[in-house]
Parts: C-alpha cells; structure tokens; sequence
C-alpha cells in the first residue's frame, strides 16, 4: 500500500527526517524518523529484537534494518494529516526538545493520574471507614447517626 501523496508532502514539510511506511505484518501505518548517522545511546535502547515472532517485533525490525527508528502507528482509516499531526506533536521526542523533555511531560502526566487514582482512593477509604464504624457501633448497641435522608424513607415519625 501507498499512502496518499498529499499527507507524505504534509509529512516531510513537517519534518524531512520523517516517513510513512505500510507494516505489512500489523497491518498499520507506520511513521519513522531517519536514524542519525552515528547513533546516539538513546536509539540504541529503541533496536527492536532481530529474533522477535511477534507481528510488531517484526515490523520494527524492518524499519531498524532501513535505519529508521519507530515515531507512531496509525491505523489504516486514520491516516489523514490533521490528524497525525496533533499526535506527533505531542508524542514525538526530536520535536519535544529531546528524549529529557518528553520524559518530563509524561512524568507530569503521570503524577497527574496517580494524584487522581489517590484521590478516589482516599474518599472510597474514608467512606468505607466511617461505615464500618457505624456497623460496629451499632452492633455493639450504640446510637448511630443517621443522614436525614434515610430518615425520610422511615414509615416511622422522625
């Protein structure tokens, strides 16, 4: 498959490092940056397994072999510009000021979601404490208090 000439000229205007190729085992689209001549660690740490089975071990290291590094996947129907490019803004390490900076940004986004995830898990803790104790105290005999909305769905006098 051939992607449309209009998103490869958006794509090299965008940046002439960059190429689209169809992953012939996952069958996606793939967008790949050129490797620098000498190759920096980092990418290094991106050199797909030769020996891998799985489709997209497979498609990687065809691209590898090319010298050309993984960037994005985009599947078949999404392969339109205005699209793409949003998210290789947002996901691409060259653009993002280096591999220190994307990793900054993910990080943040990170400490974002785990304060989200304590948070739930705090009121759900609290909430589940404070009836546990008002299972005991009843239990145990003792007056519990109860919210005025429950004591509106009593057929007794308030």
């Amino acid at each position: 498959m051939t992607p449309m000439p209009g998103f490869v000229r958006s794509l090299k205007g965008y940046d002439s490092k960059l190429r689209v190729r169809w992953a012939t085992h996952m069958a996606t689209w793939f967008i790949e940056r050129k490797l620098p001549g000498e190759r920096h660690p980092q990418w290094f740490a991106e050199r797909p397994s030769p020996w891998g089975t799985s489709k997209r071990s497979l498609d990687l290291w065809e691209g590898w072999k090319d010298g050309y590094v993984h960037v994005l996947s985009v599947p078949p129907d999404l392969l339109h510009w205005r699209l793409v490019q949003e998210e290789l803004v947002r996901c691409d390490a060259e653009r993002a000021g280096g591999f220190a900076a994307l990793n900054a940004e993910l990080d943040a986004e990170e400490a974002k979601w785990q304060a989200a995830v304590d948070r739930e898990r705090r009121n759900f803790l609290e909430s589940a404490s404070r009836a546990s104790h008002d299972d005991i105290a009843w239990a145990d005999g003792r007056r519990v208090a109860v919210p005025v909305s429950l004591k509106d769905q009593t057929d007794g006098p308030a």
